[in-house]
């Protein structure tokens, strides 16, 4: 995996199968929060992009995976006790047509707001869910790419924003 900055963008590249990268801003904590991510797929189709919420190393974080050929998950991410893997449990998932296959640019955004967890995509709202099971308080902010089957992926987040929703 190799990450650069570039004329104001991040680029991602991620060359092995069933890897992801994460990036996340440790200077604040957030509970309720906005994250909106505009990401341009630069690699072969199958790509992922994700929004992180309430990201805390020992309690697990809120997860948005968004994959460039319309698929969607929500979940509940935590490190396993080696903290080189983690263990995910689905939220929710689904898919949308609104995700520009192939090339193309997308914006989505997480929303995390007590216990309400909102994903829009292209400046549609999605998917809405309220978690009454793992009920993470605060963390960080963040995002990340990850690969499936396809390789090499190429994404370049054109910008990110964090706000209160």
């Amino acid at each position: 995996m190799t990450s650069s900055i570039e004329n104001g963008f991040l680029n991602i590249e991620i060359k092995g199968k069933g890897l992801h990268y994460y990036t996340y801003y440790t200077p604040k904590t957030y509970g309720n929060v906005r994250i909106d991510v505009r990401a341009e797929n630069r690699g072969e189709f199958n790509s992922i992009v994700t929004i992180l919420c309430r990201y805390n190393k020992d309690n697990g974080w809120y997860e948005f995976n968004i994959n460039n050929g319309g698929l969607y998950q929500i979940l509940y991410t935590k490190w396993n006790s080696d903290k080189q893997n983690t263990n995910s449990t689905i939220i929710a998932n689904g898919g949308s047509t609104l995700v520009h296959a192939g090339k193309e640019v997308n914006e989505y955004s997480a929303t995390c707001s007590d216990r309400t967890l909102s994903l829009s995509i292209n400046g549609s709202e999605v998917r809405k869910e309220v978690d009454n099971k793992f009920v993470l308080d605060d963390g960080y902010a963040g995002i990340g790419v990850a690969s499936e089957k396809t390789v090499p992926v190429e994404i370049r987040i054109d910008s990110v924003s964090v706000s209160q929703p």
